[in-house]
């Protein structure tokens, strides 16, 4: 969550406007059943979310480049644009749930690296099974060093990176 309270929409659908809404059908809907937090509790919970922030951590600014450069060689700004680096429409990602649902809202790229499991449904426990074992939107599999350096580009996305990105 560290991050995300600017990157609307919200929900692997994206038909959350605000993080209000997200959180209210979450605690009531998901977590909770048929429940909901007092008025107060919810502005606590809306305010300390709105407080995470990305932690501004060294990067190693070579193998930050090299993963801009792929990044945008591959494309991915499509699908999680830079700023918010979501979408604001639900996109086929190739996988049908269970529900029958094809189409999703990307997850913001913020604070990917810090992530445990990746992809809407946590298939993934790792970059590398993103890339080179469900193969998430690429043709071929990612070299050891390429994965590195998308990785090392996802700690500090919005750097100058984000700039340069938009104005290529």
């Amino acid at each position: 969550l560290l991050g995300m309270a600017d990157t609307a929409p919200f929900g692997w659908l994206g038909n959350k406007e605000t993080l209000l809404q997200q959180v209210t059908e979450t605690i009531s809907g998901t977590m909770r059943r048929d429940q909901s937090l007092a008025e107060g509790d919810l502005a606590d919970l809306i305010s300390y979310l709105n407080s995470l922030k990305l932690p501004d951590v060294p990067i190693q600014e070579d193998l930050h480049q090299r993963g801009e450069d792929l990044f945008r060689r591959l494309d991915c700004g499509k699908c999680h644009k830079p700023g918010s680096w979501t979408s604001e429409e639900a996109i086929d990602v190739g996988f049908t749930d269970e529900l029958g649902v094809d189409h999703f809202n990307p997850p913001s790229l913020r604070g990917a690296t810090w992530r445990r499991t990746f992809l809407h449904d946590g298939r993934a426990d790792s970059l590398e099974r993103v890339f080179n074992f469900h193969q998430h939107q690429i043709d071929h599999l990612l070299k050891d060093e390429e994965i590195a350096a998308l990785a090392e580009f996802l700690k500090q996305p919005d750097r100058a990176a984000a700039r340069r990105y938009e104005t290529a």
